[in-house]
């Protein structure tokens, strides 16, 4: 038996993206409901650490459609890269903080979430180790997953709830569109004027072939005018994947 597992990093056809986006979005279910009973038991630390691993998990839609846009085989390992790294993964956990107090948000009120130097990943990542192993930290400061914040439980239950909820499968038709109107999403993230406009045309288009709710255009209305978000508003994960 090998010492690791035999990791593929190649390029995707939209199918394969698809099937992946789909199978990474019923594990995050999965976990966050794992989470949600831990928590309904008291089980504080557990359901905080599950919560993460269902956030990090919502977080392989983004790094996957990034993939299915790959331009050569190159590109691609750095992507593979990213979808193994759990920093890269949990950058949605953040998204509440950057909502404005009125909970209308713009695309470019997330624009410090999306930098590369953000340290709140790695937070979230520390939060992760702490809910989970003893440790000694600092000059000899034994730490323990029965010490942990129990108020961190809750809001992290809930925002995976969020982030795993979707109400039909992705399909590589919508892949194909994200290619074409969209592409490599690290280009859009560092204009959002750019980005924006294309996350427009992609939303339009998913529209036309009825892969997205008719009516406005909430990506072009995300970009210009903002979204009313709330905690448990499914526009909210709409916006943030």
């Amino acid at each position: 038996m090998k010492k690791k597992l035999d990791q593929y990093n190649g390029l995707l056809t939209p199918q394969q993206v698809a099937t992946g986006m789909n199978l990474a979005e019923e594990n995050a279910r999965r976990l966050q409901r794992d989470a949600a009973l831990l928590l309904q038991h008291g089980r504080r630390a557990s359901a905080t650490a599950l919560a993460i691993l269902s956030i990090e998990e919502s977080g392989k839609l983004h790094i996957l459609r990034r993939l299915a846009a790959a331009p050569n085989p190159t590109f691609a390992v750095q992507a593979w890269r990213l979808y193994r790294s759990h920093t890269a993964k949990n950058v949605q956990w953040s998204i509440l903080n950057f909502v404005p107090p009125d909970g209308r948000a713009k695309l470019s009120d997330f624009r410090p979430m999306m930098q590369s130097d953000s340290e709140l990943p790695h937070a979230l990542d520390q939060i992760k180790q702490l809910a989970l192993y003893t440790d000694c930290l600092g000059e000899a400061n034994w730490t323990s997953p029965l010490q942990l914040d129990e108020a961190l439980a809750e809001p992290l239950v809930v925002l995976a709830d969020i982030l795993s909820k979707h109400e039909r499968e992705y399909t590589a038709r919508e892949v194909e569109l994200w290619i074409e109107h969209v592409g490599d999403d690290s280009i859009a993230c560092e204009d959002l004027a750019v980005g924006g406009a294309a996350l427009a045309k992609w939303y339009a288009a998913m529209q036309a072939e009825g892969l997205a709710p008719a009516g406005p255009n909430l990506m072009e209305q995300f970009t210009t005018i903002g979204l009313q978000l709330t905690p448990r508003d499914d526009q909210h994960r709409s916006a943030a994947v």
